[in-house]
C-alpha cells in the first residue's frame, strides 16, 4: 500500500530493483495464548485420508515405552500453551476415530497421539 492507502502501480521488468517490501522497526513474538490444535486430515480424490491412516499405523505399532515418549514430546509441546490441550486432543482423536483399521485396539495414550 502507498501513504495514500492505494496500491502501489505493478513492478515491470524494466524496473528490478524496486523492493516488494520494507523491513519496518519492531518484532513479532509468539504468544502462547494464541496457539491452536487443529486436526490435519487431508482427504484424496476419492476422499479417503491416506496420511492420517500412515499415522495411526505408526500409531498402534508403537509399543509402550514409545507411546510415553512421544506423549512426552506432545506434552513439552503444548505444556501451558493451550488451556484445553487435552480434551482438545481427544476431540481430534473423535473426529479421526472412524480411520483407524476396524478391529483395532486404541488405548487412551494412543488416541491422544492419533
Amino acid at each position: 500500500m502507498t501513504a495514500d492507502g492505494s496500491a502501489p502501480p505493478p513492478q515491470t521488468a524494466a524496473e528490478p530493483s524496486r523492493r516488494l517490501a520494507e523491513r519496518q522497526p519492531g518484532q513479532l513474538h509468539p504468544d502462547a495464548s494464541r496457539t491452536v490444535l487443529r486436526p490435519f486430515i487431508i482427504e484424496d480424490e476419492t476422499g479417503d485420508c491416506p496420511r492420517m491412516r500412515r499415522v495411526i499405523e505408526r500409531v498402534l505399532t508403537l509399543d509402550a515405552a514409545g507411546v510415553q515418549h512421544e506423549l512426552g514430546l506432545v506434552n513439552e509441546a503444548f505444556d501451558g500453551r493451550h488451556p484445553h490441550a487435552e480434551e482438545t486432543i481427544m476431540d481430534r482423536y473423535e473426529a479421526a476415530k472412524t480411520l483407524v483399521p476396524q478391529g483395532a485396539k486404541v488405548d487412551h495414550e494412543q488416541a491422544r497421539l492419533i
